[in-house]
Formats: structure tokens, C-alpha cells, sequence
């Protein structure tokens, strides 16, 4: 109940780490509760997944921006990429995984990827005005 938002992507990066054999960094440059802010976690995840499975990226970057009014979670990959555009509409990955979880609560998520220049998913989710920042 008391961990953070970056503690937990932490925890996450580390068990993706330990079964996909890529190395994920992450990076916070401030932090807060995690406590309502599951969904942003959720979507960091599958960027996460997504980018250890689909990639061929050895390194991928995580980092954690928190704002007055949102959190920011960047996951980036220097790996293979893809044009969004042609991704068939039946794939569930990025669309109901990652942006349709944030978007049902409120939040954003943009995805920038081309062929061979990796891919970055800007994720955003809300935050209660109580929340401290650290």
C-alpha cells in the first residue's frame, strides 16, 4: 500500500528482465504514491513486454516524469520499430493494452515508431491533487 509509482516500475522491469534476458533501466526523475495510478503502471508494463518480445532491442529505457498534474511514464527501445499505421486492427498489443487502459481512465498514451529506429510510448495518467511529489 505504501510503495511508489517508481518503486513498482522497478519491480515490473525487473521481472521482465529475469524472463526475457533484456535489460531495462529505469530512470525516475521524481516519484509519487502509486495508489491510483495502477493504469499507468499496467501500460508501462506491456510497453515493457511488448518492447523485450517484439523489439530486438538488448536495452530498454524507462523513465518516470511526475508532474503537478500527471505522471509520465516514456518506455523507449532503440530496436526494429514498425509504422503504427499498419498495424491490422484485430492486434489487441498497443491498442486495448496500452491506450485503451489509459484512455478509459482518463489518461493519453502516444505511440512514435518507425522501421529500424525503435519505438517510444509517451504514457500519461492523472494524478490527485494530495499525491506528494518526491
Amino acid at each position: 500500500p505504501d510503495a511508489s509509482l517508481g518503486e513498482a516500475l522497478e519491480d515490473v522491469a525487473c521481472g521482465i528482465e529475469a524472463e526475457y534476458g533484456v535489460e531495462i533501466e529505469v530512470v525516475r526523475v521524481s516519484d509519487c504514491p502509486l495508489a491510483g495510478l495502477e493504469p499507468l503502471l499496467l501500460a508501462a508494463r506491456e510497453g515493457m513486454l511488448n518492447a523485450a518480445r517484439h523489439s530486438g532491442a538488448d536495452k530498454i529505457a524507462v523513465y518516470l516524469e511526475v508532474r503537478d498534474d500527471a505522471a509520465v511514464v516514456f518506455v523507449r527501445d532503440r530496436g526494429r520499430g514498425f509504422d503504427p499505421a499498419e498495424v491490422p486492427a484485430d492486434r489487441g498489443g498497443l491498442a486495448v493494452s496500452v491506450v485503451g487502459r489509459l484512455t478509459r481512465h482518463g489518461g493519453d498514451a502516444l505511440i512514435r515508431s518507425k522501421p529500424e529506429t525503435g519505438t517510444e510510448l509517451e504514457l500519461s495518467l492523472p494524478r490527485r491533487a494530495r499525491d506528494n511529489v518526491s
